[in-house]
């Protein structure tokens, strides 16, 4: 169980020599259980850096990894990369990392690449913490299974319309900082865009949710481009706890770190404690008041009876 550490822990850059090359990670290091977070495409460890000291005070060892291809990470071999290359390339970082297991947070393209790395590599991995689900209906799927490297042209419409989209979908104190810095990482991760992508899309979601032994968390916001996909995700593994959080942002991280990181802590600590255990569903509904700082959960569903042995 986490424990509140006292005092502010600063993150810390650092490189890990691989088999497939120098993986960058950026940590905070609170003495407990370690969460390496895995961020979606094409996002960087930047995306979690709000995020890590929040956790590393509750006590959490935080690790924050740049995808093979992505933010300052060596890139993958060419050619078509199988989601399971990206699986044993995390587990080599859990392994450089020397913790026995680890906690994996993945946001989107993270949460498969957090899935796979479970279902192929249990040993490594202690519980699972997926925030927005890329269980894919075929229309996208399709579509993500066969995207190419993005092509911006000679008079950047395209990057300005991708600015105003950042731009308009967070809050607007953080829109210009929130906007540069992941358009930043799109453009420099261009040529290696559709790698990731296309190994999601070409997975059996399905198959891999129904493997997964570890204790798992699925979450995701009101405004998420895939809540669809992750109810779905939710549907087809009655032994998670599913939780919608009512903040209208996909950048949680950034707008409500604090908020996030006790979320998060709150399923850690209730598996180890046995608090969950016993519930193959739950969905919980967390809403913002005006009146609180911090968001109000209710349980709006919950089923519980023994899971099976």
């Amino acid at each position: 169980m986490a424990q509140r550490a006292p005092g502010a822990v600063k993150a810390r850059r650092r490189y890990l020599d691989l088999s497939w090359g120098q993986a960058h990670v950026v940590e905070g290091l609170g003495g407990g259980p370690l969460i390496l977070a895995l961020h979606k495409v094409t996002s960087a460890s930047s995306f979690y850096l709000p995020l890590i000291e929040p956790l590393a005070t509750l006590g959490y060892s935080v690790a924050a990894l740049d995808l093979p291809g992505y933010g300052k990470s060596d890139p993958p071999p060419p050619g078509e990369v199988p989601l399971s290359w990206f699986a044993a390339a995390t587990a080599e970082v859990v392994q450089a990392l020397a913790f026995d297991s680890v906690w994996l947070l993945g946001n989107k393209t993270g949460a498969s690449v957090a899935m796979r790395t479970a279902v192929d590599h249990p040993r490594l991995v202690a519980g699972l913490l997926l925030w927005s689900v890329p269980y894919l209906f075929p229309p996208l799927q399709h579509a993500l299974a066969n995207e190419e490297v993005p092509r911006f042209g000679p008079g950047g419409d395209a990057v300005m319309a991708q600015w105003q989209r950042l731009y308009g979908s967070c809050q607007p104190e953080l829109a210009e900082f929130i906007a540069a810095r992941e358009l930043g990482e799109q453009l420099l991760a261009t040529s290696y865009h559709p790698v990731a992508h296309r190994a999601l899309a070409r997975d059996d979601h399905g198959a891999m949710l129904a493997a997964i032994t570890q204790p798992t968390l699925i979450f995701a916001t009101p405004d998420d481009s895939l809540l669809a996909e992750t109810r779905r995700a939710a549907a087809a593994m009655p032994a998670a706890t599913y939780a919608e959080l009512s903040y209208p942002t996909g950048y949680l991280a950034d707008e409500h770190p604090r908020e996030l990181a006790e979320f998060l802590d709150g399923f850690i600590r209730g598996d180890q404690s046995g608090g969950q255990s016993g519930c193959t569903s739950t969905i919980i509904s967390v809403s913002q008041t005006m009146s609180r700082a911090r968001p109000e959960t209710q349980i709006a569903e919950r089923e519980c009876r023994p899971r099976s042995p």
